[in-house]
C-alpha cells in the first residue's frame, strides 16, 4: 500500500501509465505524477482550457488544450504544429498511431506527425486493429451511421 502527501482533488480519472506510474490533471490544471513508493511531482503545465486532456505515451505525456496538442517530457513541453478543426475531445493511443478526436474529425498521428489522408470525418465511434488478421492496420471508422474501413498504410 502506498500513501499519497498532500492530498490533490483531481479533474481527470487518476491513470496509470505504460512505466507503472500513476497520473491525472488537478483541479488546479497541473499535472500530478505518482511512483508507488508515495512520491509524486506536480508540473505546471500552464493549461487553459477546463476540458484539457491527458496521455502518457514513451514516459512523457501529451497535452490536449483547447486546439493546441502538446508533448511533455522530462518537463520540457514541445507544442506540436498542426491546426485542429475545433477543440480536441479525446487522446488515444493505438497500435502505434496517436488518435485526436475532435467534435467531427479524426486525426491520426505516426511520430508527432498527421498521416497523409487525414482528418477524416467521425462521429467520434472509431478503432484500430488488424480485422483481417493479414499483418495490416485497419482504421473502422463511423459516420453518419455507415462502418468505413481504411487500411492503414504507413
Amino acid at each position: 500500500r502506498s500513501e499519497f502527501k498532500g492530498g490533490q482533488i483531481f479533474k481527470s480519472p487518476v491513470k496509470i501509465s505504460d512505466n507503472g506510474s500513476l497520473y491525472a490533471l488537478t483541479n488546479e490544471n497541473n499535472l500530478w505524477k505518482a511512483n508507488v513508493d508515495g512520491s509524486s511531482e506536480i508540473y505546471d503545465l500552464q493549461i487553459t482550457n477546463l476540458n484539457a486532456e491527458i496521455l502518457s505515451y514513451d514516459n512523457g505525456f501529451y497535452i490536449a488544450d483547447g486546439s493546441v496538442l502538446s508533448f511533455i517530457l522530462n518537463r520540457e513541453k514541445v507544442r506540436i504544429k498542426i491546426d485542429f478543426d475545433s477543440p480536441i475531445k479525446s487522446l488515444s493511443y493505438a497500435s502505434g498511431f496517436l488518435a485526436v478526436l475532435t467534435s467531427s474529425s479524426l486525426y491520426l498521428l505516426k511520430d508527432n506527425k498527421l498521416m497523409e489522408g487525414f482528418p477524416i470525418d467521425t462521429d467520434g465511434y472509431f478503432n484500430i486493429f488488424d480485422i483481417d488478421n493479414d499483418g495490416k492496420l485497419n482504421l473502422i471508422n463511423i459516420k453518419n451511421r455507415f462502418i468505413y474501413n481504411y487500411k492503414l498504410i504507413y
